[in-house]
Formats: structure tokens, sequence, C-alpha cells
């Protein structure tokens, strides 16, 4: 390898760094403002037309989603995210929202897709008769 191969090699390693870094700054933020239950929080982590997949069906714009939100931290007691990987401008994670009883735990997986400044898509599976039952 050529001492500009390499160089290459560090500068794209570094690149990859700085792209998982971002990732995670954008996650720890949306997961925050969740276990907050904070609606405001929530909106500035989203892009204003951010798509949402879900089992239920697909929300097209942040006001959608923080609506529905609403309703689901109104019984929330806490998010424990237990799983989580960085790649490019995307974040897996898989969590648990913890509701106050009776109900019980919903587990989630989720991938967020963000552009520089905002997350524009986020996929999720999870049981959707809890969620259906609370919203």
């Amino acid at each position: 390898m050529s001492q500009e191969d390499d160089r290459v090699a560090r500068i794209q390693a570094t690149a990859r760094v700085g792209q998982q870094l971002e990732s995670a700054r954008f996650a720890e933020a949306h997961f925050a403002a969740m276990k907050a239950g904070d609606l405001i929080a929530l909106s500035n982590t989203l892009h204003p037309q951010a798509q949402i997949v879900g089992p239920s069906g697909e929300i097209h714009t942040r006001e959608s989603f923080l609506e529905t939100y609403g309703k689901v931290f109104a019984n929330i007691d806490r998010v424990d995210v237990t799983s989580q990987i960085e790649h490019d401008n995307h974040t897996f994670s898989i969590y648990n929202l913890v509701f106050t009883p009776p109900q019980p735990p919903l587990r989630v997986a989720s991938l967020m897709t963000h552009d520089s400044e905002k997350i524009t898509k986020i996929e999720m599976v999870h049981d959707p008769q809890i969620f259906q039952r609370i919203v």
C-alpha cells in the first residue's frame, strides 16, 4: 500500500467515525426527549416532513407523529434502550416503552435515517395491539 493509499484509508476511517458519532447524537437526542416526555425536544429532532413507518401504517409529517406520541407519553413510565448500532446516516435501536400499569411493556425495533440536521425517517417494528390500546 502506498503512502497516498494509506492517507486516503485514514481519512475514510475518520469520516466513518464522524458519521457514527453524528448518528449517535441524533438517536441520543431523540431518546432523551422520549424519556423526558418532552414533545418540543422530540420535535426538534425530526425533519418537518419526517416519514414514520410502523405496523399501524405511515405518518408523513412531524406534526402527525407528535400528535400520536402526545397520547403515548401520557402512558409511558420510562424508555429503556437495550441495543443501538450506528452506521453512516442510520441508527438501529431496540428499546422498551414501559407503560404505567396495567399495560405490559412494548418492545420496539427502530431504524432512524437522518440528513445532516434532522431525523428524516423512522421505521418501527412492534406489536401493534398494545400500541392501539393506548392511542
